[in-house]
């Protein structure tokens, strides 16, 4: 999209409005979340009703920085997602409601393209790792905010389904992991005795 484009200007066209309005059923056939039917329609409803692309712009510009700057002094958002394909627009959504200061995704299953989607939508915001898992619908993610000091945890960095990481803040550290355990597997508390010790 180019911002410097010629002014657009929508339809004022009565019958095209009433289209709009009734297309709900129409996307609930196609998309498989509410979430995701709610974010077509706002997307529908907003070209249609913006004025010009500049102002389309400033909305959007001015509803980014408002939702990035209400941020809490230290937030974190765990959620078990079991499918990040699935579920990317649900999450994405979640996230953009608050911005947390880290937030962690476990059950995967696993999809390279959908990982990098989530990556790149929030890379301006975030530093996010990842995990590969033991199974199918194993693996986890971790995203930290930019200004959020930070380090990997090395011994760890090896096993399935676990990420560490040490966090700083006010001259204090916090160890932060993030495990996901399949239904068959027992709790890996030799791992865990390890990290207590470090």
């Amino acid at each position: 999209m180019n911002p410097t484009a010629t002014e657009f200007y929508p339809s004022t066209d009565i019958r095209f409005n009433q289209s709009l309005n009734d297309h709900t059923d129409f996307l609930h056939s196609y998309l498989s979340t509410i979430n995701q039917v709610h974010n077509a329609q706002s997307i529908l409803d907003e070209w249609h009703t913006s004025l010009t692309l500049s102002t389309l712009i400033q909305n959007w510009t001015h509803s980014h920085i408002t939702q990035s700057t209400v941020q809490s002094n230290c937030s974190f958002l765990l959620y078990n997602i079991s499918s990040l394909s699935r579920h990317f627009e649900d999450i994405v959504q979640y996230i953009c409601s608050s911005y947390p200061t880290m937030w962690a995704l476990t059950g995967l299953h696993f999809n390279n393209q959908v990982k990098y989607r989530l990556a790149s939508f929030f890379k301006t915001y975030y530093t996010i790792y990842y995990q590969h898992g033991s199974n199918a619908f194993g693996g986890v993610c971790l995203a930290i905010a930019h200004q959020v000091p930070h380090r990997l945890v090395t011994q760890f960095t090896q096993i399935e389904n676990l990420f560490i990481v040490d966090i700083f803040n006010k001259n204090k550290q916090y160890t932060i992991a993030v495990l996901y355990l399949p239904p068959s597997v027992t709790l890996p508390t030799h791992i865990l005795n390890s990290l207590h010790e470090i």
